[in-house]
């Protein structure tokens, strides 16, 4: 509790507002923690360290694979369409993407696709500064957000695990949009700007219109300044799926 309270020691700054929350927040944290402990060592006792570990290496592994098979497959796919731009003899495809958030700062993805080993290159060059605002996105939220997107175009079953992005590379720009300096607000980024960069991401593979990205699902983080103090709340809209929506299979 005196740790949480410090920072109210401070003039213009407050602390924790509601300690009992926030400490009921870790408990169950640390309940789900010593769960899991518990669940994998029943695992052990049950087949051995070895087998547990080698079926961990499996599930990454098979999630790799599944991964390089859809790159391949798409790389091929939008080769065939044409309208990419093709390099490296027809080995490697090349997609853009590029949108905006709402102050008109741009989240850029240059997205090169190695046909023949369905490796990827994800570079976020050109994207914005980042912002005086609250909705800079950390870098691990803008890699979790690329995760998804290949996980959701994968065509097989798979649990998500690292092993997604063993074929895959990325370059996130600092002190950008993406990966904001230390001390940089960031409570909207983890809401706001994650589904715009999923947006940006899904435009690139041109697994949706963007269009229709963009109507699938309509964000907006709300920022209150009240009595007690700072409040940042989400509010998403959606529209369901319609047959005038043709997202890609």
């Amino acid at each position: 509790r005196e740790l949480l309270a410090e920072p109210g020691k401070h003039e213009g700054c407050s602390g924790t507002r509601k300690v009992d929350d926030v400490i009921s927040d870790l408990r169950a944290q640390a309940a789900a923690n010593n769960r899991g402990s518990a669940l994998l060592n029943e695992l052990i006792d049950a087949y051995s360290l070895e087998v547990v570990n080698a079926y961990m290496g499996h599930v990454q592994e098979n999630a790799e694979l599944a991964v390089r098979s859809m790159l391949r497959s798409m790389a091929c796919e939008l080769m065939a369409r044409g309208g990419v731009e093709d390099t490296k003899g027809g080995h490697k495809v090349k997609l853009t993407s590029t949108d905006y958030m709402d102050d008109g700062s741009p989240i850029q993805l240059e997205l090169t696709i190695a046909a023949t080993d369905g490796s990827a290159f994800f570079d976020f060059t050109g994207t914005g500064a980042q912002v005086y605002g609250n909705w800079n996105c950390p870098e691990a939220v803008t890699y979790a957000a690329i995760i998804y997107c290949l996980r959701a175009l994968v065509g097989t079953e798979i649990p998500l695990n690292q092993g997604c992005f063993a074929p895959i590379k990325a370059h996130v720009p600092e002190n950008s949009l993406l990966s904001p300096a230390d001390g940089a607000a960031v409570v909207g980024g983890n809401v706001l700007t994650s589904q715009r960069v999923t947006d940006v991401v899904l435009s690139a593979f041109q697994a949706a219109a963007n269009s229709q990205v963009k109507q699938a699902c309509w964000h907006r983080n709300v920022s209150l300044l009240l009595v007690v103090g700072y409040v940042s709340e989400s509010c998403v809209s959606a529209s369901g799926l319609h047959e005038q929506f043709y997202f890609r299979k």
